[in-house]
Formats: structure tokens, sequence, C-alpha cells
């Protein structure tokens, strides 16, 4: 169902601002947001729509990037089921 990719990384020697930004628009084009945000729509999470967080901080903490969606479909159901007083998808 998860497919490895490699991320796509803009190579500049410009500006940091605007590397940051390549950088970013590096991962709104990344295979892995969509097949993310596909795997929680099954699941009718509300979490779908933050796929490319999930994406760029595994990157930025060097995890694997379905980590934490896994975690999250193991502690709350993909976030459909928050447990009272954790005010979050991870209990």
């Amino acid at each position: 169902m998860f497919g490895f990719t490699k991320p796509v990384l803009a190579v500049e020697s410009v500006s940091e601002q605007t590397a940051q930004l390549a950088s970013f628009a590096s991962i709104l084009v990344d295979k892995r947001v969509d097949t993310l945000r596909a795997f929680l729509h099954e699941y009718n999470s509300p979490l779908e729509n933050d796929a490319v967080s999930f994406v760029r901080e595994a990157d930025a903490n060097a995890i694997d990037w379905k980590l934490v969606a896994a975690i999250a479909g193991t502690e709350s159901t993909f976030g459909k089921h928050i447990p009272y007083g954790s005010y979050n998808a991870w209990g």
C-alpha cells in the first residue's frame, strides 16, 4: 500500500529563504504525500489534510514518514476516536 520514494530536493545557490520555499514546494509534489493522503482518506481520517505535515516533519526528524500516521491509527483509529482528555490523535 505504501511505496518508498526518494525525496525530491531542490538544489539552488540562492538565499536561504528561497531555498526553504523550494524545499517546501518539493514536498507538495512528493508522491509520499499523495499516498498518505489517499490512505488516510480510505479510513475517513480527519488527519487526511495533514499528510504534507506528516511527511515534512518525518523528513526533518529523520524518521519513517509512515510512522506517526501508523501510531495515530493504533491510538485513535487515525484521529477518529481521540481519547478523553488527550486532545490529540496519539493518546
